[in-house]
């Protein structure tokens, strides 16, 4: 695989970096603004059904 595919797209990250947490303690923030503990222990958890589900990558950091 080249590092060109291995990029996420750059379009899709933008609209990420503007969408807004729809639930929850943090309703209403945008997704970029959430604490890093915050979206691991989602990442563990399990997205729920939805818009966020595309969120998460198949390689996790957390």
């Amino acid at each position: 695989m080249t590092e060109q595919e291995q990029l996420p797209d750059p379009e899709y990250l933008l609209k990420i970096l503007k969408t807004l947490m729809p639930f929850g303690k943090y309703k209403d923030r945008l997704l970029m603004d959430l604490p890093e503990t915050y979206i691991c222990w989602f990442s563990r958890k399990g997205f729920p059904e939805g818009s966020l589900r595309g969120c998460s990558s198949e390689e996790s950091y957390c």
